[in-house]
């Protein structure tokens, strides 16, 4: 009886771990970011990202031409990428995988891939 009942605590306990994804940083994302935002009608806009990570905490700062550049902050969990401006005016969400990601400007939908730049030695 108390195998059974053990054995329903651990299913309900898996069951509700699951409910909230899995929040494991797999990524690191510090570094410098060099690429480019493209809209729907083929418009290109260069961009470099200089990000700081820790633990699942993104800060740093997006530079471009124009409006969408300035301090951010946003969280990675897996392999996703979310930021936000500080001001709260724009963003982006990423799939990261290794020293490449690519993703949509929240307020633009314009496409951004980014690669990672390789540190001076």
């Amino acid at each position: 009886m108390r195998l059974a009942a053990l054995a329903v605590l651990f299913v309900l306990c898996a069951g509700c771990a699951g409910l909230h994804g899995d929040r494991t940083v797999t990524s690191d994302v510090t570094g410098v970011w060099v690429g480019e935002w493209v809209s729907r009608g083929g418009q290109m806009s260069p961009a470099t990202l200089r990000l700081e990570q820790t633990g699942s905490t993104v800060t740093g700062r997006m530079e471009q031409a124009g409006t969408f550049a300035g301090p951010l902050r946003g969280s990675i969990v897996g392999n996703r990428l979310r930021y936000q401006a500080v001001d709260g005016s724009w963003g982006a969400e990423f799939t990261v995988a290794g020293d490449v990601m690519s993703g949509y400007g929240s307020l633009t939908r314009w496409r951004g891939t980014f690669r990672r730049d390789a540190p001076e030695r």
